[in-house]
């Protein structure tokens, strides 16, 4: 039984199940689709709702500050023992902050998802993570933590000064353009760069 559940865990957290339910749906647009959405139907949700959705965005943030974390204690790992250890200790320390906000802000399926993230890097062997590899997902993470901050700062103007409503719908738009920049970012350039790469060939 205990090797069925791992196997499902691994299945889930390693990208299959997500990967057949994102084939036709880009998880970042159908993220700021969300976001806009609701912040153009407000009218028909309560305050409370939007509120709690809102609260979304500020455990991304935790989300973001985790990965370079673990990415960090697994570029110093030397053996298989030790990239377990740190990886283990690493989330463990951030999966307090992520499940105190989580349960906090009713959005307790946050927790579930950073405990499949983190089981994958346990899971997966140190020699997929070459030193190359983590260095060049701290650097995008460290992009990804720009856009995210800059959203914000676009965000707050926009719903301070141009439409004039409370941060809880500032914080509506700071999702939705956060995930569609990072949708703009993922998919729309490097699909140029990959056709002018083939024109090239």
């Amino acid at each position: 039984m205990a090797s069925f559940v791992q196997a499902i865990l691994r299945n889930v957290s390693q990208g299959y199940l997500f990967s057949r339910v994102t084939h036709y749906v880009n998880p970042e647009l159908l993220s700021s689709v969300m976001f806009f959405g609701i912040l153009l139907a407000s009218d028909y949700f309560s305050y409370e709702f939007i509120e709690g959705f809102s609260n979304y965005v500020i455990i991304e943030f935790l989300m973001i500050h985790s990965n370079v974390g673990m990415a960090v204690a697994i570029f110093f790992a030397t053996t298989e023992a030790k990239k377990k250890l740190y990886t283990i200790l690493t989330g463990s320390f951030y999966f307090l902050f992520i499940l105190a906000m989580a349960f906090g802000m009713g959005a307790w399926w946050t927790a579930l998802v950073f405990i499949l993230l983190t089981y994958s890097r346990i899971v997966e062997p140190l020699k997929n993570h070459t030193k190359d590899h983590l260095i060049g997902e701290i650097v995008i993470t460290f992009i990804r933590f720009a856009i995210y901050m800059l959203s914000a700062v676009a965000a707050f103007l926009i719903g301070d000064w141009l439409l004039e409503v409370d941060d809880t719908f500032s914080m509506m738009i700071w999702g939705g353009v956060y995930y569609l920049v990072l949708f703009f970012m993922r998919n729309v350039i490097s699909g140029v760069k990959g056709k002018l790469f083939n024109r090239k060939k």
